[in-house]
């Protein structure tokens, strides 16, 4: 029996999971700090919020003061936090019990470096396969509901998607986060909106930005004429539940709020500039970089979000479509993209894909993914993936720092800034330009057809049958 039920697993979901058990041992350095230390501070019983603080008050204590105007004041050109866990606190309890786990058999101890080095530890297999484990039956959740929402190809085209595979196996917590966003609509589509707002508030103590996704639903539930009582109760379920999660740890997510309010833009943005100014060594670039640049984030996202609300609403878009541009407005308001954010805008663009097929959505599906997989292979620059799997053969030693400042010294710095800058300023058109395809001709005809069912797209299992314009 068991053999039978193997068979009629779909080979590219078998194909997607060997992948990312195989990439297990490579992880994002710096990142894979994050999560190792994390591990570390839940066998402990410590608070990753309280080491984010520890850490981010020793590092301020190194800058020194400086004089200016007969005075002595801290410079502005030094960062101000320490870049550990800054997430909301979801992922704690779920790795908690796996943390507790591993250091019954082996203790964790700290492993940090100062902030700019390279975080080149050692992290057994044993706490990288542990950590990936829930990301992998994440991962194989999206492919079932995106199934569910859009068809099988669709659901392959995701699962099997490089830049989400570099993401979700070897990175960060995207595919967690967008489990629960893809469940929320699920359920909304399915007209269970107190269980959609719990899964969305959900998503939402995993990274902050399903937050941006309320509104959306909301509006929809509005202009869908449900009752008041039914959305009463999706905004009271869903403030509850982030309000729940939130308050017994909100001394430290108020410390991480400041963090993300003060970081300088940077990445998938025109904030990218203040990069390439750096590389030409511009004295002024430290005012720009830690002043400027965050208030002009604090002006822009709002903006560009209020936009995207107030679109919605008059142009009457479809639930698939409103949730996509939210997440266009985010990228184009935000002063920092990192590469792994887009992934959520990815099963979004599919879903919409295949409410509303057409070859402008399949292009914009192709730009969203293959800017910033490129972005991240130079950014990073993708051979410091190996890292972690080096360090399980071989110990790291001076030498290896040799070896790290060639690679660093491979792209000269104003080649490195120009090309970086050249593929985020396509990606920010790229978005300008889903903005315009999601729009377009969009009105109520629409709206009221669009989730009409569909049982073919609905039925799990081979005999599903792809429209001809589909987006893989």
């Amino acid at each position: 029996m068991n053999i039978e039920a193997l068979r009629r697993v779909p080979r590219w979901l078998l194909l997607g999971l060997a992948i990312r058990v195989a990439l297990i041992p490579f992880h994002h350095p710096w990142d894979l700090q994050t999560w190792y230390n994390m591990f570390v501070d839940l066998a402990h019983n410590h608070s990753p919020y309280e080491t984010l603080r520890y850490l981010t008050y020793s590092t301020r204590s190194q800058w020194g003061l400086i004089p200016m105007d007969g005075a002595k004041v801290l410079p502005v050109g030094q960062e101000l936090f320490y870049e550990y866990y800054a997430y909301p606190p979801l992922p704690l309890l779920l790795y908690y019990p796996l943390a507790k786990l591993y250091a019954l058999f082996r203790p964790l101890e700290y492993q940090f470096v100062v902030e700019g080095a390279l975080a080149a530890h050692h992290v057994p297999l044993a706490i990288l396969a542990l950590f990936k484990a829930p990301l992998i039956v994440a991962d194989i959740g999206v492919a079932a509901l995106l199934w569910r929402l859009a068809g099988e190809a669709r659901a392959r085209a995701y699962f099997l998607n490089p830049f989400v595979i570099l993401v979700s196996a070897a990175w960060m917590i995207e595919d967690l986060m967008i489990l629960f966003v893809l469940l929320a609509f699920y359920l909304v589509t399915k007209k269970r909106y107190e269980l959609a707002a719990f899964a969305l508030g959900l998503g939402t103590l995993v990274k902050w930005t399903p937050g941006i996704l309320w509104p959306v639903i909301g509006l929809w539930l509005l202009a869908e004429r449900v009752p008041w009582r039914r959305q009463a109760a999706f905004h009271a379920v869903f403030l509850g539940t982030c309000t729940a999660g939130i308050a017994p740890v909100w001394d430290g997510v108020r410390f991480v709020l400041q963090f993300h309010a003060m970081r300088p833009g940077a990445n998938l943005t025109p904030h990218i500039l203040l990069y390439v100014l750096a590389r030409w060594q511009n004295p002024d670039i430290a005012w720009y970089y830690h002043v400027l640049s965050p208030f002009v984030g604090m002006v822009t996202l709002p903006l560009a979000l209020g936009a995207a609300y107030l679109t919605q609403w008059r142009r009457h878009l479809p639930l698939a479509a409103a949730a996509c541009l939210a997440v266009v407005a985010f990228f184009l308001g935000s002063k920092i993209v990192n590469e792994p954010y887009v992934c959520l805008l990815l099963p979004l663009l599919l879903w919409e894909q295949a409410e509303r097929p057409s070859e402008a959505k399949a292009f914009v599906f192709k730009a969203a993914y293959a800017l910033p997989l490129a972005f991240a292979i130079i950014n990073v620059p993708i051979p410091l993936f190996i890292v972690p799997a080096y360090l399980q053969v071989v110990p790291w030693d001076p030498t290896s720092d040799y070896w790290i400042m060639l690679l660093r010294q491979a792209v000269p710095g104003r080649g490195h800034a120009l090309a970086l800058a050249f593929l985020a300023f396509c990606f920010v058109g790229a978005m300008l330009y889903a903005w315009r395809v999601l729009t377009a001709g969009v009105g109520h005809a629409v709206r009221e057809t669009a989730h009409r069912p569909d049982p073919d797209r609905a039925r799990i299992g081979p005999a599903y049958h792809p429209v001809a314009s589909d987006a893989s």
